[in-house]
């Protein structure tokens, strides 16, 4: 199971300045539906022409670069921003070329396009944020080109440039390589630097323990998690869920599954499938059925289709809508 969560609130903190370039479709001058047809033909002269005064600013073309992005569709982006911006007699800024860089990135193009508008950002003296310098950091670790990430972490840091994303996204890079020593060499260091780790930071370090064979130590970051004064997210309990299952850890699985719902965590319905399945094994029917009943009483609206299936199979009685067997508190 890969660990999605967390990698969404890196990426999602990583939009920032696109957001504020535009923070909903609605407020868009034209139809986004009609914008992706007209881009998608190659029919540039008709969106222009949908420009009216005085909508033809850079911020709105911002916005409507921004909205393709965070609608999936970042091919179009490239080919938009080269025709609308010289057919609106606009210039674009900093921010324009930072909706630029995350739609290459997100295609996967850090090292081919998002690097070379770098030298175009410093040749028109335009601002490089920290999020423009992070987005392409985190791409080129997902294109596996460490080398070329090590420069821009390096410029990063002679800029004084390095914040929680950035070091989260490095982090991401180490716990996925399965480098606990260097997660923890990164995680001294931003405390050095007066940055607190989030629970981002501890769900890869974690996640980099059970990796390494290591669950004691995982065990030992997910009591201390409230002492650091991390509050657990989702991706906390089905992450750590699912990775004490691999480990054949069942009973310590279910104690993460229940501790995440009394906290309102919605568990995910495969991990939870599989974790009922082990306990069902290692003949810990009760436990599962407590696990099973915990969600139908906490989440009712989610428990249908597979949840009662998955209930029925270990002799819950929901056909009624109500789990017999009351959830421990």
């Amino acid at each position: 199971m890969a660990i999605v969560s967390p990698l969404r609130h890196v990426l999602r903190r990583l939009s920032t300045a696109a957001t504020a370039a535009a923070s909903t479709t609605s407020s868009l001058p034209i139809d986004l539906p009609t914008v992706r047809s007209l881009a998608k033909s190659g029919r540039y002269s008709e969106i222009t022409a949908l420009l009216k005064p005085p909508a033809r600013t850079v911020t709105t073309v911002n916005s409507i670069l921004s909205a393709l992005n965070r609608s999936k569709s970042p091919s179009l982006v490239p080919s938009l921003f080269s025709s609308l911006f010289p057919s609106l007699s606009l210039i674009p800024d900093h921010v324009s070329y930072g909706i630029l860089i995350k739609s290459h990135c997100l295609l996967r193009r850090a090292s081919s396009h998002a690097l070379p508008l770098l030298h175009d950002l410093r040749s028109k003296n335009l601002h490089i944020n920290p999020v423009i310098l992070t987005t392409i950091l985190d791409s080129l670790y997902k294109e596996g080109k460490p080398d070329l990430a090590e420069k821009i972490w390096q410029e990063m840091k002679s800029k004084a440039a390095l914040d929680l994303p950035a070091y989260n996204v490095r982090i991401m890079h180490y716990a996925l390589a399965g480098r606990p020593k260097d997660v923890l060499s990164l995680i001294e260091e931003m405390e050095a630097a007066g940055l607190k780790p989030d629970i981002i930071t501890f769900n890869y370090l974690m996640t980099c323990y059970c990796n390494n064979g290591r669950f004691e130590d995982a065990k030992k970051v997910y009591r201390e998690l409230g002492a650091r004064g991390c509050e657990p997210n989702a991706a906390t309990f089905n992450n750590f869920v699912h990775l004490l299952c691999k480990n054949g850890d069942f009973p310590t699985a279910a104690e993460v599954s229940m501790d995440g719902m009394k906290r309102n965590k919605a568990p995910d319905f495969g991990t939870t499938k599989i974790l009922v399945e082990g306990l069902v094994r290692g003949s810990k029917v009760r436990a599962a059925k407590r696990v099973v009943s915990k969600v139908r009483n906490k989440f009712p609206a989610k428990f249908d289709g597979g949840w009662k299936e998955l209930g029925r199979g270990i002799g819950l009685k929901v056909g009624d809508g109500t789990a017999k067997l009351a959830a421990a508190a």
